[in-house]
């Protein structure tokens, strides 16, 4: 004789009938976003991390279509130095410093005094102005994680690969 056990409530309807209770998840843009980092990154594709608009192909644009191309990489020793801004999270946005020690491959050392953080940054990949960085926490209780940063007009903004909505934005004094 085989047995079939089922986790689950039965129906109210009919104590032989078996309704599985799914768990409701709603599937958003930031998600996929996130999903499709984590997808990119596993693989070592290079991820442009603006929300430009795709060039479509229309007549006259002479691109042919396609995804933008990514910014272009800093000048050798543009970036090294003292970068000062924020960091924005759910929880709210804290003032955050950054300390760069090393261009190329980029090293650096973030600094969120408010949230008690800290972390080394070193740099895994990167396509022109977009550098993939991983985080290390020297101190305090945030997280391990990988970062996307972009580079460019004096600026470097970036969010953390598995929340969207967790990002920094630094600039010199």
């Amino acid at each position: 004789m085989n047995t079939v056990l089922m986790v689950g409530q039965p129906s109210p309807l009919d104590q032989n009938e078996w309704t599985p209770k799914m768990p409701s998840r709603k599937v958003t843009t930031s998600s996929i976003v996130a999903a499709t980092l984590i997808w990119a990154a596993a693989i070592g594709a290079a991820v442009p991390t603006s929300a430009a608009p795709v060039d479509s192909g229309s007549a006259g644009s002479g691109s042919g279509g396609g995804a933008p191309a990514p910014p272009a990489p800093p000048a050798p020793g543009s970036v090294r130095g003292f970068w000062t801004g924020s960091w924005t999270s759910s929880s709210g946005t804290y003032p955050a410093s950054l300390d760069v020690s090393q261009d190329a491959p980029m090293r650096a050392h973030i600094d969120i005094p408010e949230r008690l953080c800290r972390a080394d940054w070193h740099e895994v990949r990167r396509d022109g102005g977009v550098i993939v960085l991983d985080a290390t926490v020297t101190q305090g209780t945030c997280s391990n994680n990988t970062w996307v940063l972009t580079i460019g007009g004096g600026t470097i903004t970036g969010q953390d690969s598995t929340d969207s909505g967790t990002r920094v934005n630094f600039h010199r004094d």
